[in-house]
């Protein structure tokens, strides 16, 4: 039986059905920013061992990634506004992968600040993917049915906070791992070793989300997906791709 052709409301808004592989990819971002938040947590212990940090210090973890949000979901709205959720996507994938790949060049100097700025690109990253997901998900297919999509979309969310906490956690630690009276009572030279491969362990994860974000990115960027933004912006006979 031959599919109907792909076309939105006369609203501009929803699709007369869904478009399933584009929707899959869009469920797959909401299992990459729940990783994302979910390896904090495993970061927050792992530096705290690290760079000797108290619990003061460690609570800017969590600041510097919330603080990205509260800065750019507003800038992301403007951008789904003035462009698409795709293009919002695509930007959002960007900077989560530069702020993985801030991960690098923080391990090698061994700087705690770095990697501050590394996770509030990685959560402006996933400011554009959520603001721009959580709508769209409602809104690729049949209006009576959006609220059945975003339920759909949000069972991913547990599965990449689970893989993200496992991923961390098994990556991360190991049991050669110096404790933190370990390391106290080490001479300075060391000390700044172990520290060192400690720091240095929290890349492999970010490694791998990299690879993934990479194949997400080009999945995208070559998947029609229906603008649906409304009949100023959309054709109301067929889908209009972003």
């Amino acid at each position: 039986m031959t599919k109907p052709a792909l076309q939105q409301s006369p609203d501009g808004f929803y699709l007369n059905r869904t478009p399933w592989f584009a929707f899959l990819l869009l469920c797959c971002c909401f299992a990459l920013w729940a990783a994302a938040a979910s390896m904090n947590d495993v970061l927050i212990a792992h530096f705290k061992k690290a760079f000797l940090l108290s619990d003061v210090q460690t609570s800017f973890v969590q600041s510097a990634f919330y603080l990205g949000y509260f800065f750019v979901a507003i800038p992301a709205a403007m951008v789904v506004r003035r462009f698409s959720y795709k293009t919002t996507i695509l930007i959002g994938l960007v900077l989560y992968m530069a702020g993985c790949s801030l991960f690098f060049p923080a391990a090698s100097m061994a700087k705690y600040g770095m990697f501050l700025m590394a996770l509030f690109v990685i959560a402006a990253g996933l400011a554009f993917l959520e603001t721009a997901c959580n709508t769209y998900s409602t809104l690729m297919g049949p209006r009576e049915t959006g609220t059945r999509r975003l339920n759909i979309s949000q069972t991913f969310h547990p599965f990449g906070a689970m893989t993200g906490v496992y991923v961390g956690s098994f990556v991360m630690f190991k049991d050669t791992d110096a404790t933190r009276e370990q390391l106290t009572q080490m001479s300075a030279s060391e000390a700044a070793v172990q520290q060192l491969q400690m720091i240095q362990s929290t890349l492999l994860p970010y490694k791998w989300m990299i690879a993934v974000l990479v194949l997400m990115f080009v999945l995208i960027a070559f998947t029609k997906f229906p603008a649906c933004k409304g009949k100023v912006t959309a054709n109301v006979k067929s889908s209009s791709i972003g």
